[in-house]
């Protein structure tokens, strides 16, 4: 950290990481910023975790986060706390204050911007999700086709609820349940392409 003066128990290593935003030296402490463009802008930020090229490379006064990947959390600003995400352009969007939130794979939940306390798991899970909460996504391209903006959804399986939108309190679990699901709602799918 080129401006760091008063930060402990910090770790960087890359072009930039842990720089400060240009005007205010960062002073969080227990930062870990390795990757290029890393945690660069932080200044009150403390106890993250930041790996890879351009990963929170907006955030400031971020705390509790976990960011590996490539541009994972890249436009996390300011008051984003206790997310975890791994994978590159994983919570890529992010930056209207969101906590709470789980994101490990490939574009998992990569538009996501104001929703709070999801969980996706999965190769581009949930991708075009906005601003929905307390929803459940775990596998491959599930929920990845339609913007999601429902609420208390819970999606299990290969491709399942994949053009979910603005359906909430769904429960679609099995590879290809609920696939055209769109703006249903209150729903229970059990099985492969269940309510297809």
């Amino acid at each position: 950290g080129y401006d760091a003066t008063s930060i402990d128990d910090c770790v960087a290593i890359g072009r930039d990481a842990l720089r400060g935003d240009g005007a205010t030296a960062p002073t969080g402490g227990f930062n870990i910023a390795i990757g290029s463009y890393t945690l660069d802008a932080a200044t009150t930020g403390h106890s993250n975790v930041a790996i890879g090229h351009n990963t929170l490379t907006a955030a400031t006064d971020n705390h509790s986060t976990v960011a590996i990947g490539h541009r994972a959390m890249e436009s996390a600003n300011s008051g984003e706390h206790y997310n975890v995400a791994i994978g590159a352009y994983a919570l890529n969007t992010e930056e209207s204050s969101s906590d709470g939130n789980v994101a490990i794979g490939y574009y998992s939940l990569k538009t996501q911007d104001g929703g709070a306390r999801n969980t996706a798991i999965g190769f581009q899970s949930a991708k075009l999700l906005t601003n929905a909460t307390d929803n459940v996504f775990i596998g491959y391209d599930v929920a990845a086709n339609g913007t999601v903006t429902g609420d208390d959804n819970t999606v299990i399986g290969k491709s399942a609820g994949y053009g979910l939108t603005s359906g909430y309190r769904n429960v679609l679990i099995g590879s290809g349940a609920g696939s055209n699901v769109t703006d249903n709602y209150t729903n229970v799918a059990i099985g492969h392409n269940a309510f297809l």
